[in-house]
Order: structure tokens, then C-alpha cells, then sequence
């Protein structure tokens, strides 16, 4: 976890929406508040990058840079096929 992310709540699934080299997007598979959820590369687990369509397991966090939602402590559970 980033130096300053604070966990919210239970571990939620999501898929991959986009990706770019350090960062992307994920939107979580029960639709709570969050259509979409920031994450950062540093909260990667097991991997440097991720592909869109990727299902993914993560912790709602606060970022400590700006103080937004963010996912943290992201692992993936389903890897994406080309």
C-alpha cells in the first residue's frame, strides 16, 4: 500500500477499464458509489501493468496526494486474453 492510503472497506472486484504505463482505471462490479476508481502502479500486486478487460481485487483507499478515492492494493484475479 502507498505510503498514506488508508483502507475504507471489505476487498471489492472490478474489471480494468484503461490503462496507461503508470497508471489506469477500474470499474468495480458492484456499483457502489464509485463508477470508476483511480489506481496507481505502486499499488500493484504481483505485476508492473494491467490490460483493460482484466478482473481485478482491491481496497477502496484515499489518496494522500490529493485526498480522492483511489484503489489500493490491487491483484488480479483474472488475467485478460488477447
Amino acid at each position: 500500500m502507498r505510503e498514506g492510503a488508508t483502507p475504507l472497506q471489505a476487498r471489492r472486484h472490478g474489471v480494468v477499464m484503461s490503462w496507461d504505463k503508470t497508471h489506469g482505471f477500474i470499474r468495480p462490479l458492484d456499483f457502489g458509489s464509485q463508477k470508476f476508481v483511480f489506481t496507481h502502479r505502486s499499488q500493484l500486486h504481483g505485476c508492473r501493468a494491467l490490460k483493460p478487460g482484466t478482473r481485478v481485487a482491491f481496497y477502496m483507499g484515499v489518496s494522500p496526494i490529493n485526498g480522492r478515492p483511489e484503489a489500493v492494493n490491487v491483484s488480479v484475479t483474472e488475467e485478460q486474453h488477447d
